[in-house]
């Protein structure tokens, strides 16, 4: 038996494009066992389509922002340890991010 590799497929998938849209929507709609049901497919082979997909749309993603305020949130939490409230938590972080962002236009403006 012998592979040949065609446009309307993924390399070494087994499946047609099309037939991977529609177990994606499928497994969108309704639990990956009744969808594999429904395609008459097993169910590993589904999650096979299933993080391909997630797999490219993850390497895609630009989280550069949200680990930076995921890093102001923590210079924060050590900033505000022992205040018993999380508003005071809340009130440091935005401070610290106006002292990061007023230093960022000072820099710009010199």
């Amino acid at each position: 038996m012998w592979l040949v590799p065609v446009a309307w497929s993924r390399p070494k998938s087994h499946f047609t494009l099309y037939f991977e849209a529609w177990a994606m929507r499928l497994m969108a709609e309704m639990p990956v066992n009744a969808a594999a049901r429904e395609l008459r497919e097993h169910d590993t082979r589904l999650w096979r389509i299933f993080r391909h997909y997630v797999n490219k749309v993850m390497t895609e993603l630009e989280l550069s922002l949200l680990e930076g305020i995921h890093g102001l949130v923590q210079v924060s939490k050590r900033k505000a340890r022992g205040y018993r409230n999380v508003n005071h938590l809340i009130a440091v972080v935005y401070m610290i991010a106006n002292k990061t962002r007023l230093s960022a236009l000072a820099a710009r403006r010199s």
